[in-house]
């Protein structure tokens, strides 16, 4: 899949979510979550519960968007690796564009495991 940027820029995603795309993804998402097991008055237990942390939301799908392009095809020049500091002077809009493409194409592969 490539995603047209406003930069005159392409990045080039990967046509599956790898192994280290979605270890990475999950090791943000669970980095500063606080689970929480607590007992009612009489003893029973209440439902295990936790909270994610907008921080690690947002490391989340940073880490999985580096994992996940391939590479970037500048209008002119040559392809390269996408890099933090990349990501970092994407604009706002750029970056959302992928982080849906990405979402759409994690979520698939999350419905293909529910079904197997």
């Amino acid at each position: 899949m490539t995603i047209e940027l406003s930069t005159g820029e392409k990045a080039v995603i990967r046509d599956r979510v790898t192994h280290k795309a979605h270890r990475e993804y999950q090791n943000a998402v669970l980095r500063d979550v606080v689970f929480k097991n607590e007992k009612r008055a009489d003893g029973t237990d209440v439902e295990p519960s936790f909270n994610l942390t907008q921080d690690s939301v947002s490391a989340a799908a940073e880490v999985f968007a580096l994992a996940m392009i391939e590479r970037v095809e500048p209008a002119t020049g040559t392809p390269f690796p996408p890099t933090h500091e990349w990501l970092d002077n994407l604009p706002q809009d750029d970056f959302i564009k992928i982080d849906a493409a990405l979402m759409k194409l994690k979520r698939g592969k999350d419905e293909d495991a529910k079904n197997e």
